[in-house]
């Protein structure tokens, strides 16, 4: 258990439709609580090959209302809610998850709505209990602009997400006191687009919040062809903080931020993978 499980690291609308990386988003596995982040195009299928049981999530973080982040959302809460027969579980999300906002949103149907025990619409700075979890949730400069992060403060330590945004003064003071901390690293080297963060933004939010793990997902076309791994090295040998780049199928454990790769349900024994 307290185990971060990536169910997909593709990111952006290319990687989706292409699938050149799985685009199911993570699970945060921990004594509290069974976290869904991002359950975006594949969710369900690579929860199944991956023996991930939706069924059991408490409860689904969905950071914005754009199709790579939030398209299994209703039927990860049918699975949640164990076929909508018991009405449980949180649905944590910014504005755009829950009502429409300039082009994006609702994500959340009324009727799933009204299956869960609570839905939480956050915005940055607010702050949530859920399952005994301490969460602040953190601002982004995306196109969807209500995109939310979070930082949560579990039993075996705190892990922070960004979801998608650009390098904005402010960012990295969101995140201090991160244990892992997980970006959306959707373009390489200095190769920055607008709303998305590349390789040298990594290394200045990295260097600024020095976390004990540093973690690159969400993966563009151009940074998967020029090879993340090699993107992740260089964050690693200019912060000196430990990054590694995330792998369809990774499971990274909170104890000792040890890795492996989950090939199939039902394999016998996870992969050993070599981490950065």
């Amino acid at each position: 258990m307290n185990e971060i499980v990536f169910l997909g690291t593709g990111g952006g609308r290319w990687s989706t439709i292409t699938q050149k990386r799985a685009t199911g988003g993570f699970r945060l596995n921990l004594e509290e609580m069974n976290l869904a982040v991002d359950p975006g195009p594949g969710y369900l299928a690579r929860s199944k090959q991956y023996g991930q049981d939706p069924q059991k999530v408490d409860a689904i973080f969905v950071s914005h209302a754009h199709v790579d982040h939030s398209t299994e959302t209703n039927v990860a809460i049918e699975a949640m809610t164990r076929g909508l027969t018991e009405k449980r579980g949180s649905v944590i999300g910014s504005k755009s998850v829950f009502e429409k906002v300039e082009e994006n949103g609702p994500i959340v149907s009324d009727f799933h709505k009204r299956q869960v025990f609570e839905c939480l619409n956050m915005a940055r700075e607010d702050l949530a209990v859920v399952n005994g979890v301490d969460f602040l949730f953190t601002g982004a400069e995306h196109k969807d602009s209500t995109t939310i992060g979070f930082k949560m403060k579990a039993k075996c330590g705190t892990i922070s997400y960004t979801s998608d945004t650009s390098y904005f003064d402010g960012l990295s003071e969101q995140f201090k006191g991160t244990d892992v901390l997980i970006m959306n690293a959707t373009r390489p080297g200095n190769e920055r687009i607008p709303y998305h963060l590349c390789s040298d933004d990594i290394i200045k939010l990295v260097d600024a919040v020095k976390p004990k793990l540093a973690i690159m997902s969400y993966f563009g076309l151009r940074i998967l062809k020029i090879g993340p791994i090699g993107e992740a090295k260089r964050v690693n040998d200019t912060t000196g903080i430990r990054t590694i780049a995330a792998e369809d199928g990774m499971v990274i454990s909170m104890k000792d931020h040890d890795q492996s790769t989950l090939k199939t349900f039902g394999s016998p024994k996870p992969i050993r993978i070599t981490g950065v």
